[in-house]
């Protein structure tokens, strides 16, 4: 009797404490046995855009999902605004709270006006950077090639958002 109520009670702690992934895909391909993941957009930024009398006439939103192909893994980020056609770099910092700053860059040619949106490649050791603390902030910054100066878009991360890598970086191994 001892042993089915420990045996229960451990049962019951593990299932509180599963690590839950929102997927979009989680399969083999029938066709060549890859492995592809890919977790579901998920909202980390998210404000209104009023005018002075309380009009809200835009909403400033980032968004961001994980995928995995194989042993490839990338992390998409999707921000509000335009890249200008003829941008010459599009990256996203990163930056944690403990200080250090991880730098998504774009391999993508623009070739026209576009949403910031970004695909970066996520090495190993960055997953140790990611999971050893919570995210402060993300900068989206571009190139603008005929004025040739930086432009850049902030987004500080609050609550339970700040922990996106902590929490789901484990959903893709």
């Amino acid at each position: 009797m001892k042993n089915l109520i420990c045996t229960l009670l451990l049962l019951f702690s593990t299932s509180l404490f599963a690590q839950k992934c929102d997927y979009y895909t989680n399969e083999v391909s029938p066709f060549d046995g890859t492995i592809i993941k890919e977790l579901n957009y998920h909202y980390l930024y998210e404000e209104d855009l009023k005018t002075p009398n309380g009009f809200v006439y835009s909403r400033k939103k980032m968004m961001i999902k994980m995928k995995r192909h194989n042993n490839d893994k990338f992390v998409t980020f999707n921000g509000g605004g335009n890249v200008p056609i003829g941008a010459a770099k599009l990256r996203v910092k990163v930056k944690l709270d403990n200080g250090e700053i991880i730098t998504f860059n774009s391999t993508e040619e623009i070739l026209s006006t576009t949403y910031l949106n970004l695909d970066g490649r996520l090495l190993p050791k960055e997953e140790i950077i990611l999971l050893e603390s919570p995210i402060e902030v993300i900068r989206f910054e571009y190139i603008d090639a005929a004025p040739n100066e930086t432009k850049f878009t902030d987004y500080l991360i609050q609550g339970v958002e700040k922990y996106y890598f902590i929490n789901n970086i484990q959903c893709l191994r």
